[in-house]
């Protein structure tokens, strides 16, 4: 069987799951992570990114000669710059000449097309919901898992992913809705875009997202349902709020769950701070934590910069008391 090899440019750690899970992915057997040259990890290993393990796959230089072993090349950048930045243009130009499949969102498609250039779409799907004459919400059939998190980027889709392996080991049937818009690249289901559309309401929202959960799980004859959901469950500090956890409150209404995983970042916890998580998404989502997970992501506030900063630790320095390990973390990468 030919091997097919996904190139991500430019890679950060917004695209890290993509090659720490790469044996998951639905269309290629290898993800290669290409940055510019002025990237300070070029020639490491990706792991590096997120100071993880290592995964044995080395970050390489965005050049002509590295673009052209790609099949498919996933444009991540989420501004203009795709387009309009001379470095991207030639990159681009490069591939386009190539015939090399372009992989990414709506906005960069479309920026894409624009220019002459086509472009497959890999972002949160449009999807057209049928209630089927419903008023109210149907019930879910299954056992429901919801993972959250206390805001982006503290490893909700590495816990989603890690989780939904576990059941697909052991042999049951997953549906699953996952948090990144990359998300299909992995076989599974992105939040469909009208939840994150405003011109919607909450109510049609939640109707919407119960019949696509039913949907899904008929469609998948699933067994258990797992829902990583995107952002966080309320504001991090006063620059950054998060949507108040707007989004975790409309999926847990549309979708009850019956166990919870938070996903928190590293700091020191004490007993009375996790208790008081805990009873938040108790009271406030309806949600029954029995597992935090703890991310190797810092967060602290710069009062200077008005701004919430953040940085990655060594996974192998991620510790928690051990007199509450027991009864409420799971390390991430353990």
């Amino acid at each position: 069987m030919e091997i097919s090899n996904l190139y991500i440019y430019p890679f950060t750690e917004h695209t890290m799951p993509l090659c720490r899970f790469n044996d998951r992915l639905q269309q290629f057997d290898h993800v290669i992570p290409i940055v510019p040259h002025e990237f300070g990890f070029l020639g490491g290993d990706a792991g590096i990114v997120d100071k993880g393990p290592p995964i044995g796959a080395i970050i390489e230089e965005v050049i002509p000669q590295n673009i052209s072993k790609s099949d498919a090349l996933l444009l991540c950048d989420p501004t203009n710059s795709v387009v309009s930045a001379l470095p991207y243009q030639k990159q681009i130009q490069v591939a386009q000449e190539l015939g090399i499949r372009f992989l990414a969102s709506k906005k960069i498609v479309t920026l894409l097309k624009m220019n002459g250039i086509d472009g497959e779409i890999v972002d949160y799907p449009d999807i057209e919901i049928d209630l089927k004459g419903y008023r109210n919400l149907q019930d879910i059939s299954v056992p429901v898992i919801i993972i959250l998190g206390t805001g982006k980027g503290c490893g909700k889709f590495n816990t989603q992913l890690m989780v939904s392996e576990m059941f697909i080991r052991a042999g049951y049937r997953v549906a699953q809705i996952a948090s990144k818009e990359y998300s299909s690249l992995f076989g599974i289901s992105p939040f469909p875009s009208f939840m994150f559309d405003e011109s919607k309401s909450s109510l049609e929202k939640i109707q919407k997202l119960n019949q696509f959960a039913v949907d899904l799980i008929d469609q998948k004859n699933a067994e258990v349902l797992i829902v990583g959901v995107p952002g966080g469950i309320m504001p991090i500090s006063k620059f950054e709020f998060d949507e108040f956890g707007e989004l975790a409150y409309l999926v847990s209404h549309a979708i009850p769950s019956d166990i919870g995983i938070l996903n928190v970042y590293y700091q020191e916890y004490n007993a009375e701070i996790l208790k008081t998580l805990i009873k938040l998404c108790k009271f406030k989502f309806n949600v029954k934590i029995k597992i935090i997970s703890v991310s190797n992501k810092v967060l602290y506030i710069s009062p200077e910069e008005k701004r919430t900063c953040d940085f990655y630790i060594p996974y192998k320095k991620v510790s928690v008391n051990n007199s509450i390990a027991e009864s409420f973390f799971q390390m991430l990468f353990s």
